[in-house]
């Protein structure tokens, strides 16, 4: 018998917040033009979170 209450699944409500969170990051990247080091490691850090939102 399938239980759904068991199922390995990510919820719904978490991955539109990755999602959010990482569309978010980076217009902030794009907004800081004067710190080079940190657009490029908060783009980073965005597109992690947009490649864990599309798997």
């Amino acid at each position: 018998m399938h239980n759904p209450a068991l199922a390995w699944s990510t919820p719904t409500g978490a991955l539109i917040a990755t999602g959010v969170g990482g569309v978010a990051m980076l217009l902030a990247a794009a907004a800081v033009p004067t710190d080079p080091a940190g657009r490029v490691l908060i783009g980073l850090g965005a597109l992690g979170l947009l490649v864990i939102y599309v798997l």
